[in-house]
């Protein structure tokens, strides 16, 4: 637990190397990739995961601006560098909730300041009235996710905020250790937004190729290694998103959005070592040959049910049994058989009797 003063001024630490900042810029801009995805189902499921909120599919969603408050602190003390964050509000049956989500590779030990600040700004900056007293602030609720395993993370991230009057407030953020989520674990969590950042496994191996130089001994087996990890770590996600898919959790386009995400990735962290620079491309044709056939065969199963539902409405609006049968068919020569069936029948229940016996 981390305890300081609310009037003590304090003073955070930036990183002043200009790469590090570029690269910090870089990873943030993926991760928004990922939560800025085409389904909001998955981010849902991930945040409902996490919480316990229960929210629905329902839900709106909305991505608070994170640079906005950061340039309102800014202005009192230097911000520490840092991974990630997710700034989520959500709105459902009238009802809000709002999200900090942290993501970090190392322990950070001052994390729960940046939180506990960000979070102070952002309701600041969201007052309407001062007129009000006393105005009453709610902080968001944060959630660190750590992607790198490191023993000395705690379960829980606390400070706490000494105020004038002698009283002290308790400010908690719960942490996921990511490392001890396998890919079965996560999908079983419904976590599986998550599955492209397994990639970060590798990242300690390339870091430690890039701070030894290409004087280590055998520095070309060294590379060959983190290339097959690479392109086994790939292979096991794909897999599981494979998984996701076949059960219509995600759709063609978010398969898409995965792949991206997961190629973007492992050129973010391959930069700079130039023995690995094409290897972000050897994943991209990877990804490609499975995403293809997907994209082609859903494109097929997909007009051929709309074949189907447009002789079918020659008998009028079609009922929610015969519609979900229909949609939920995922083999194209069951479809096809569906298809002469619909061309003969004289009614809805006509129709589903024969296709379900066929």
């Amino acid at each position: 637990m981390f305890a300081y003063d609310l009037y003590t001024p304090v003073r955070l630490i930036i990183n002043e190397k200009k790469d590090k900042y570029r690269s910090r810029i870089q990873l943030d801009k993926i991760m928004k990739s990922l939560f800025y995805i085409h389904n909001k189902k998955p981010v849902i499921d991930l945040l409902n995961s996490l919480y316990g909120d229960n929210i629905g599919y329902s839900a709106k969603l909305t991505y608070l601006n994170k640079e906005m408050i950061n340039e309102s602190i800014h202005k009192t003390a230097v911000l520490i560098s840092h991974e990630c964050d997710m700034l989520i509000k959500v709105d459902f049956r009238g009802k809000s909730y709002e999200y900090i989500l942290e993501f970090q590779t190392q322990n950070d030990k001052s994390i729960g300041i940046r939180l506990f600040r960000y979070s102070f700004e952002l309701k600041v900056q969201s007052i309407n009235d001062l007129n009000v007293n006393p105005i009453i602030i709610d902080l968001p609720n944060p959630y660190v996710i750590m992607l790198e395993e490191n023993k000395n993370v705690p379960d829980l991230q606390e400070i706490i905020i000494r105020i004038p009057n002698g009283e002290q407030l308790k400010y908690s953020s719960r942490v996921l250790k990511y490392w001890q989520y396998d890919l079965d674990l996560l999908y079983k969590n419904n976590m599986y937004l998550l599955f492209p950042l397994k990639v970060f496994q590798v990242r300690k191996k390339i870091n430690k190729i890039k701070e030894s130089g290409k004087k280590t001994p055998k520095y070309d087996l060294l590379i060959n290694g983190i290339k097959d990890d690479i392109f086994k770590v790939t292979k096991e996600i794909l897999e599981h998103i494979n998984i996701i898919y076949k059960e219509r959790t995600i759709e063609v386009s978010e398969y898409n959005e995965f792949g991206v995400v997961i190629t973007n990735l492992i050129l973010y962290l391959c930069q700079e070592v130039d023995k690995l620079s094409h290897v972000d491309e050897e994943v991209r044709d990877m990804i490609k040959t499975l995403y293809d056939p997907k994209v082609e065969l859903r494109g097929t199963l997909n007009a051929k049910r709309e074949d189907i539902f447009n002789l079918l409405e020659d008998l009028g609006s079609i009922p929610d049994d015969a519609k979900k049968l229909v949609e939920k068919e995922e083999d194209l020569l069951v479809l096809k058989k569906w298809l002469k069936i619909a061309a003969k029948v004289n009614s809805f229940d006509e129709f589903v009797n024969r296709a379900t016996l066929n």
